[in-house]
């Protein structure tokens, strides 16, 4: 729990401070452009697609770099608690749904306070406000499951490719919508185009 709620609050914070893209949270602020007319479709479409191509290269990218060239093969504790993590992303698909959404509609919700701070503390803050509750929920992040689960396969998970997808896509599918309606869809008809 203590890593989760220390080290993905500063995966968003890096992606806030840096401008960086993140897919979870673009759901979020492209639906509100859509919904208030300033992004089209085929700009939200694009906007998904690159960024989630991006955040599954950057994935891989920071899951080798952990994993294999900082020498945690070999560090028996740290890999027993990603296999344990990583088997507790393997639950039945519809519960992964709701727990999808509840996730992104809290990472969501750290973005926009984030967005509304002029500070960069108070952006950190709002970032470590929304996502140790999510994790402390033990709700579905599809980025954060994209190193989580992998991480836990290379430390010896019984987790095939096929059954990492399986779980994969509900939880995408589930952070468009808590991204997309809950968040972009309900802010929107709460302040309309502001």
């Amino acid at each position: 729990f203590v890593l989760g709620a220390i080290g993905l609050p500063f995966g968003l914070s890096w992606v806030i401070g840096t401008g960086s893209e993140l897919f979870t949270g673009n759901a979020f602020v492209m639906a509100a452009g859509v919904y208030s007319g300033k992004v089209s479709m085929k700009d939200l479409a694009h906007n998904w697609f690159w960024s989630l191509l991006g955040n599954i290269i950057g994935c891989a990218f920071i899951f080798g770099m952990y994993i294999h060239l900082c020498g945690n093969v070999g560090n028996p504790g740290l890999m027993a608690g990603a296999a344990k993590v990583a088997m507790v992303r393997m639950t039945t698909t519809p519960i992964l749904f709701f727990k999808a959404i509840l996730c992104n509609w809290l990472v969501c919700l750290a973005i926009w306070l984030a967005t509304a701070s002029a500070t960069l503390p108070g952006k950190y803050m709002s970032v470590f406000l929304c996502i140790p509750a999510f994790v402390a929920m033990g709700l579905e992040h599809s980025i954060a499951n994209m190193f989580l689960v992998p991480a836990g396969m290379a430390a010896g998970a019984p987790i095939t490719v096929a059954m990492f997808l399986t779980t994969l896509v509900p939880v995408l599918l589930g952070n468009i919508v808590g991204g997309a309606v809950f968040m972009g869809g309900l802010t929107h008809l709460a302040y309309g185009d502001n």
